[in-house]
């Protein structure tokens, strides 16, 4: 509370402190208590968002080193899954495959799944350069509030999925929380129209990428990069990892 707020509250409360409070000075009182409010709760919001892409960013960073041990071991990235879901978790009405639970088991490269869960809960997912979104779908029941990062796997084509065999091994591949704005991007898609790394193709990237200099509740995700990216995405790739290191 400032002094000013502070020095009124208290003069007004002290007058009254006998002969109790008129309906002027409770006007008065509920007007300071709610200009404060209205500035506290904003910077709450935004402490709120800075701490949750905090924990994306250590999230990230935990599965990023699980993923080239993996690596290492296997000899390549794991595919993903279509709409690039991790988990499986709607596996009675997708049938998804296992994807970053390779690095859980049976080989412990990562402990536990906690490291999947993203702590913006998405709702929507944006079409294409952020103009059209549609709403996503939620699993029921408890499994709602365990929203997971999304993973895409990518070779030099498109995307490396368990349901494409003939697809080449990925050797590149991102991460994505849905950030504050809470929507995911159609990635995939987007890349086809960025041929190479140029002023105006980082200016179209720069849209799915969040920053926190255009508001807490700016468009764009939190992104993880790793492996060596294709022609047609390098402008993506290298704008990550400038924001959000490698």
């Amino acid at each position: 509370m400032n002094s000013t707020a502070k020095d009124a509250l208290i003069k007004v409360m002290s007058r009254s402190a006998d002969r109790g409070f008129t309906l002027i000075e409770l006007l008065i009182v509920i007007a300071i208590i709610a200009i404060l409010a209205a500035l506290a709760i904003p910077n709450f919001t935004e402490a709120q968002a800075r701490a949750k892409v905090s924990r994306a960013s250590a999230d990230f960073r935990a599965v990023a080193t699980a993923l080239e041990a993996y690596r290492m071991d296997t000899g390549r990235y794991p595919k993903g899954n279509h709409s690039s879901r991790v988990l499986n978790p709607w596996p009675e009405r997708y049938g998804y495959r296992p994807t970053l639970e390779r690095l859980s088991t049976p080989v412990a490269y990562l402990t536990g799944e906690s490291a999947f869960y993203d702590p913006f809960k998405a709702l929507w997912r944006y079409d294409n350069d952020l103009e059209e979104r549609d709403s996503i779908d939620i699993p029921p029941g408890d499994l709602k509030n365990k929203q997971l990062y999304w993973y895409a796997a990518r070779n030099a084509t498109g995307a490396a999925e368990w349901d494409q065999p003939n697809d080449p091994d990925p050797f590149w591949y991102y991460l994505e929380s849905a950030g504050p704005d809470l929507a995911h991007h159609n990635a995939g898609t987007f890349f086809l129209g960025i041929r190479s790394d140029t002023s105006n193709s980082r200016g179209r990237v720069g849209k799915l990428i969040y920053d926190a200099t255009n508001g807490t509740n700016s468009r764009g995700s939190v992104w993880r990069v790793g492996g060596i990216p294709t022609g047609y995405a390098k402008s993506f790739y290298f704008m990550v990892q400038q924001k959000y290191g490698s």
